[in-house]
C-alpha cells in the first residue's frame, strides 16, 4: 500500500497524509484536488498544512497527548499537528488523492472557517512560545500566502474586464496589484 511505503521512507517523520479529492453536494464527482504541502512545524504556523486524515504511529499520538477535547469548534487537528511537530519531525503528504472528502455548507469545516480568526487566535495563544520562536517565519508565511491569493485574483481580474476592481487597499500590495491588472487589461485591449 502506498501510504505504508511513505511511512517507511519517512522514518524521521511524524505523520503522513494524502491529497484530498474534494467535492460538494453540488459537485459529484469531485471537482478539485487539495494538495496540502506538509512540512515541519514552521510550515504549520500560518496554516494547517496537513489534512486530518493523517496516519501516524501510536507512540507519536500518545507523546503529543492526542486531540485537545476542549477544541469542539474546529482546528483541533491543526492544534494536534503543532503539538506533535514542535518536538521535531515533518508531515509528509502523498501527492495522489487517496480520500474523497465531501462537504456541504453546514459542515464543521465550513462552519469553522466562519470563525477562523477566533480559532486561529486560540491556536496562537495555546502555542505562544512556538510562535514567538518562529515569529518571522510565521508572519512571512502569512504574507506569502496573501501574495499567492492576490496573484490568482490578478489573473482572474486581468482576464475579465467586467470584474470590477472595487476599492483598492494600500500598504499591502493592493495598489500595485490594481496597476498590474490595469496594465494587463490595456495590453489585451
Amino acid at each position: 500500500m502506498q501510504v505504508s511505503v511513505v511511512i517507511t521512507a519517512h522514518d524521521q517523520g511524524e505523520l503522513v497524509a494524502d491529497a484530498v479529492a474534494s467535492a460538494t453536494e453540488q459537485t459529484e464527482p469531485p471537482d478539485a484536488v487539495v494538495r496540502p504541502p506538509g512540512g515541519g512545524v514552521v510550515e504549520f504556523l500560518h496554516r494547517n498544512a496537513c489534512p486530518a486524515n493523517a496516519v501516524l504511529r501510536r507512540a507519536a499520538w500518545q507523546a503529543a497527548g492526542g486531540y485537545d477535547e476542549t477544541m469542539r469548534d474546529g482546528f483541533e487537528d491543526w492544534d494536534f499537528f503543532l503539538t506533535l511537530l514542535a518536538r521535531g519531525g515533518r508531515a509528509a503528504v502523498v501527492p495522489e488523492p487517496l480520500v474523497r472528502y465531501r462537504t456541504a455548507p453546514a459542515s464543521a469545516n465550513v462552519r469553522s472557517m466562519e470563525r477562523r480568526l477566533e480559532l486561529y487566535g486560540r491556536i496562537i495563544d495555546k502555542h505562544r512560545p512556538l510562535f514567538a520562536d518562529h515569529l518571522r517565519e510565521a508572519l512571512l508565511g502569512l504574507e506569502r500566502r496573501a501574495m499567492e491569493v492576490r496573484a490568482r485574483w490578478e489573473d482572474v481580474a486581468a482576464a475579465d474586464s467586467s470584474v470590477p476592481l472595487g476599492e483598492i487597499t494600500y500598504g499591502d500590495g493592493g495598489m500595485a496589484a490594481a496597476v498590474r491588472v490595469a496594465t494587463r487589461r490595456a495590453a489585451a485591449g
